[in-house]
């Protein structure tokens, strides 16, 4: 950077923190209060002059609020967009780390569940714990299996 240059910012919130604390750090007039103003004209001047100053920069401050609320709203819908964008490539890597793969015992457990919402309740139990002894008895015979493999 040469000495002509200067330092701008690309933080999206800089403009509306700028204005939200400018007045903090702006220097207004100061009053001398040591020595007393003599003639009452000039007091009178003096005085209401403050007042439409004071007027002024309430005006400038209503202004300042309704700009920094416009930008805190804008703000707020770009980090709302960037939520957004966030969840929607969180949800598309883990996608793309587990991908779905529908095989034959995926479709045929689908079918049996539609079958089984078309059967009345008390029927339906009977037949799940059916379905579930016969799955368990051809798993337990695998596991002893590699169970006598493992030992041997």
């Amino acid at each position: 950077m040469g000495s002509e240059e200067s330092y701008k910012t690309n933080w999206f919130a800089f403009s509306a923190m700028h204005r939200f604390l400018a007045p903090i750090y702006e220097c207004s007039s100061t009053m001398n209060t040591e020595e007393p103003v003599e003639n009452s004209y000039f007091a009178d001047e003096y005085t209401s002059g403050s007042r439409k100053s004071q007027s002024l920069d309430f005006a400038s401050k209503k202004r300042r609020q309704q700009g920094s609320i416009e930008d805190i709203l804008q703000a707020k819908k770009l980090m709302d967009e960037a939520f957004s964008f966030i969840i929607e490539e969180r949800a598309a890597a883990a996608k793309a780390i587990k991908p779905e793969k529908v095989d034959e015992c995926d479709l045929y457990a689908q079918l049996l569940a539609e079958k089984l919402k078309k059967i009345d309740e008390d029927r339906r139990i009977i037949l799940m714990h059916n379905i579930d002894m016969l799955v368990f008895q051809e798993i337990v015979p695998v596991k002893e299996e590699r169970a006598e493999s493992e030992d041997t």
